[in-house]
């Protein structure tokens, strides 16, 4: 995975990268700072269990001293005399009923906390998703059109599902940390040096396992990479589900998302086996550690055995957190490519478009476009197709059709008049005033396009119909219906708008779907509907009928056709002819026939050597 821009690793070990400490330190950040309030009352919590329970590990101390017969000394003895506690049996009773109590209130501090560290961890992810998807949104066109969905897909998935996993290690380190804090003050509090000792074995031991960390790091970005690659070959593979079926393609499928699956467990087994080695040494260590810590505290430091005990206790108390420290740990840094991934993409959506305007906009009386000139980035000759020097006028009410040969450059105007790109060159006018469309969310509340291969959502004919228009009534439902020519689709069909129409409107044709589409956009009542070879699954009888119908039910509305099929533009005002980028010719369907059908015929000979192929729009 390439790393951040402007990143580097603070530290390196053997000679190659460990942890990259930005990325960490930046997740780090975001986290603690997405609720400060509630990060610093989960601290809070988190300190005062420890702190609940190191007081119980202590009382340890005045429960020996009196089981062994010599009664309480110092500070407990002047406690139990306060209480005026004299006898063993209520001393004992007084001690065990303390640590119990003191047991109960940090069972309920860890149960409180652990709600409050789930509710900080969902909510934090909740966030990140609705921040990408809002960056998505209003991106521009430039930066969506060239993203793999695979990899949007797998950020929304997975590297969030393991940025979840890293939420909760996060929080376990802290509470580690804070616990181990808490118990290591306590310790010193008994025995300094003893303490020193066991502190100066785990920092050796944390050194010792520094390459597990590197590691970590390693089987992060392997997973990161497999799971692209396992959610892309599923994408393709659904997408492509008839073609892999009809030729038995399936398996070629197969055998990629196998491999990249085995890899992925692979890795991940490799780095388990590593880690259970690590902690099988640190607990063979710690064994050790305790019984010379022991044999020091009787033979050289002649600590007093009731101490010893206590301090042996803390000290194996402590084992837990720091084993979970380093656990939780490593699930951060395994983290932090997937978290990289967040960054870079939010980075990439950008908006380099400015903020979206509700600027008050006039009703469209006259679009123009003044010398407008943009050029795609990509192309073989380096220059890109698009459009060059526009100089064009729509008009209110006007059905304008939009003819050329494939890459003539009518897509491009398309994407210009949405407001898709900015022009590289010239200005777009609207009533004479100049307009950036691109910034205009109002200007998009007034459109509706229609593509060549419409999307339908997994849901109902009716949902998919208030996509456009929420709150649209039935009436205006059956007016869109009636204008695209598909109540009689309704009528067929038992459910009616109940219907589902499966992934992708799978469940109907192609032209059930252009028919679809089509009402959705009529539901809208735009002031300019653009038509981008939305009718060509549509026989010419059905198109007729539906473009007369659009032409008297809507007259205020500007109409614009693409199409590369001669009688789609039939009924026409005007006609722009596009070849290489700029309008070579305009005028009436009678007038531009014979070049029409000269721009028919050379798409049909290109054809016919991919015959069987869709056709994509220019």
């Amino acid at each position: 995975m390439a790393p951040l821009q402007g990143s580097r690793c603070a530290s390196r070990w053997y000679g190659r990268d460990l942890v990259n400490w930005q990325e960490a330190r930046a997740f780090v950040i975001a986290f603690c700072l997405f609720k400060p309030r509630a990060s610093l009352a989960t601290g809070l919590l988190v300190a005062i269990a420890g702190l609940v329970e190191a007081l119980g590990l202590v009382l340890i101390i005045p429960l020996l001293q009196i089981a062994g017969g010599t009664g309480a000394r110092g500070h407990w003895s002047t406690l139990l005399a306060r209480l005026h506690i004299d006898s063993r049996p209520e001393q004992i009773t007084l001690v065990l009923s303390a640590f119990a109590a003191l047991m109960l209130v940090r069972a309920a501090l860890i149960s409180i906390r652990q709600s409050a560290v789930i509710r900080l961890e969902l909510e934090f992810l909740s966030s990140l998703q609705i921040r990408l998807i809002e960056r998505l949104g209003a991106a521009p066109w430039s930066a969506i059109v060239g993203l793999r969905h695979a990899r949007v897909n797998r950020i929304l998935g997975s590297d969030i599902q393991r940025l979840g996993q890293a939420a909760i290690g996060l929080v376990q380190s802290i509470v580690a940390a804070i616990t181990l804090t808490v118990q290591l003050t306590f310790s010193m509090l008994l025995s300094p040096l003893l303490t020193l000792l066991a502190v100066l074995f785990v920092a050796t031991g944390a050194l010792l396992s520094a390459p597990l960390f590197r590691a970590a790091r390693q089987v992060g970005d392997s997973v990161t990479d497999a799971n692209l690659m396992m959610v892309n070959e599923v994408g393709q593979f659904l997408g492509a589900l008839k073609l892999a079926m009809s030729q038995n393609l399936a398996p070629r499928f197969v055998a990629d998302f196998s491999g990249a699956m085995t890899d992925s467990v692979q890795a991940e087994l490799t780095f388990v086996a590593r880690e259970n080695r690590s902690r099988l040494r640190m607990t063979v260590a710690g064994i050790v550690m305790a019984g010379g810590i022991a044999g020091i505290g009787l033979g050289v430091v002649a600590v007093p055995v009731p101490t010893l005990v206590a301090l042996l206790l803390i000290l194996s108390r402590m084992a837990g957190p720091a084993q979970a420290l380093q656990t939780q740990a490593l699930e951060v840094v395994r983290a932090l490519p997937a978290y990289a991934q967040i960054r870079e993409l939010e980075a990439e959506l950008a908006s380099d478009r400015g903020l979206a305007t509700d600027a008050i906009l006039p009703a469209l009386e006259v679009l123009s476009f003044d010398r407008v000139g943009y050029r795609h980035p990509r192309g073989a000759d380096g220059a890109g197709s698009g459009v060059d020097a526009l100089d064009l006028e729509l008009r209110r009410g006007e059905f304008l059709g939009v003819a050329g040969r494939s890459g003539a450059g009518k897509t491009s105007f398309a994407d210009l008049l949405v407001g898709l790109y900015h022009p590289q060159a010239g200005r777009i006018l609207l009533n004479g005033t100049p307009v950036t469309l691109a910034n205009h969310s109002a200007w998009r509340d007034r459109l509706a396009y229609v593509a060549q291969d419409p999307f339908m959502r997994h849901a109902s004919i009716r949902e998919n119909l208030l996509w456009s228009n929420p709150g649209a009534s039935d009436a205006a439902i059956a007016r869109a219906l009636w204008i695209a020519d598909a109540d009689d689709l309704l009528a067929r069909l038992p459910e009616g708008l109940a219907t589902w129409l499966g992934e992708r409107g799978s469940l109907i044709s192609g032209g059930e779907r252009q028919r679809l589409a089509l009402a959705r956009a009529v539901l809208r009542d735009p002031q300019l509907l653009i038509l981008d070879e939305a009718t060509n699954a549509i026989d010419i009888d059905g198109e007729q009928i539906i473009l007369h119908r659009l032409r008297e039910a809507c007259p205020d509305t500007t109409i614009l056709m693409i199409a590369h099929r001669l009688e789609s533009l039939r009924r026409c005002d005007r006609i722009l002819l596009f070849d290489a980028g700029r309008v070579v010719a305009q005028g009436s369907f009678e007038t531009m026939r014979s070049r029409l059908v000269a721009v028919e015929r050379d798409d049909a000979t290109a054809a016919a050597p991919h015959a069987g192929q869709t056709q994509g729009a220019s």
